[in-house]
């Protein structure tokens, strides 16, 4: 056979090649083959093991038309290895999708598939209408509809704990933790610090707040790999509107926070509510009440600006006339 070479001009370019653009757009076949596993429990399944394709398609509950393709799709972008027909998760996949482990990592891939995957199928619809394809596409509250979903609601809040835990294992390992007693964990989700903690300084005791600690807490006790009991300061049982049940209550602290709503350039539509005061409220601790509490802070406040006039909005937790007798309250 003979082969033709044709000579190039010195300094042509090089021909252009579609490989970069053809797998560009059909990345989220190999994306959608990971999040389904993930979804599936594959990981798990192996984990510290191998296993044959009929043993292991029976336990994941796959079809046979499409079990093989499935799990050679896995080993061919490099999420799992194949032995003498034996399937088994790479070190990376062992160590970060394993949900029995605390390094695990799918909770946040476990949102990606069930809530971002759908809403970026939209894209070229909020590109055109610059509406949100969230859940506030229908003119509702994200915060809302998350914790209207109790399942939903579990799978966020393993999603944060999966974002955070790089900076969980930084902040347990950097910090120099021997000089301290106690922390406060501001907006924990499932309680991951406080769990780390646990596992790397006994000692330590934590205070998660505010806003669904209970919730947070009741997971961190189960968290994987948490180390027997740890004391959490100043818990209590409180009433949560996200929890189940008729009594709507949760265990957990419980903070008393005091905003201040701001308007900021790059939000011009709406004011925004920024934290400014925050206590543990601790129950049956005589003169520190909610409302106790709420007056010392207004009253700080007041004192900080005495010459302007403080509009006060709160629940009926804090319903009463010691906050309208206050002298620097509208």
């Amino acid at each position: 056979m003979t082969q033709t070479t044709v000579a190039k001009p010195a300094g042509a370019a090089p021909a252009a090649s579609p490989d970069a653009i053809l797998q560009l757009g059909f990345g989220f076949w190999g994306s959608k083959v990971l999040l389904s596993a993930v979804e599936l429990g594959v990981f798990t399944a192996l984990a510290g093991t191998s296993a044959e394709l009929e043993p292991l398609r029976s336990r994941l509950g796959l079809h046979s038309r499409s079990a093989r393709d499935f799990l050679d799709a896995l080993v061919a972008l490099g999420m799992l290895q194949r032995q003498d027909g034996r399937y088994a998760n790479t070190p990376a996949t062992e160590a970060f999708l394993d949900r029995a482990k605390p390094a695990y990592l799918g909770g946040i891939l476990e949102m990606v598939n069930a809530r971002l995957f759908r809403f970026w199928a939209e894209l070229t619809e909020g590109l055109r209408t610059g509406r949100p394809q969230n859940e506030t596409k229908t003119g509702g509250s994200f915060f809302t509809e998350l914790y209207a979903d109790p399942a939903r609601l579990r799978a966020f809040a393993r999603a944060m704990t999966a974002l955070s835990t790089g900076s969980i294992v930084a902040i347990s390992e950097q910090f120099p933790w021997s000089g301290h007693r106690t922390f406060a964990d501001i907006g924990c989700a499932e309680g991951g610090l406080g769990v780390h903690l646990a596992r790397r300084h006994p000692p330590q005791r934590r205070r998660p707040g505010p806003a669904r600690a209970g919730a947070g807490l009741r997971r961190a006790r189960q968290c994987r790999g948490a180390v027997g009991p740890t004391k959490v300061f100043g818990a209590g049982w409180h009433y949560d509107a996200a929890a189940s049940g008729r009594k709507r209550t949760a265990w957990g602290n419980n903070w008393v926070v005091v905003g201040v709503l701001v308007r900021l350039p790059f939000v011009a539509h709406r004011m925004l509510c920024l934290p400014v005061l925050a206590r543990l409220w601790q129950p049956r601790r005589p003169g520190r009440s909610k409302l106790d509490l709420a007056c010392q802070f207004v009253g700080l406040i007041c004192q900080r600006h005495p010459d302007r006039r403080v509009h006060l909005v709160c629940d009926a937790a804090y319903a009463g006339k010691a906050l309208r007798g206050l002298a620097c309250c509208a």
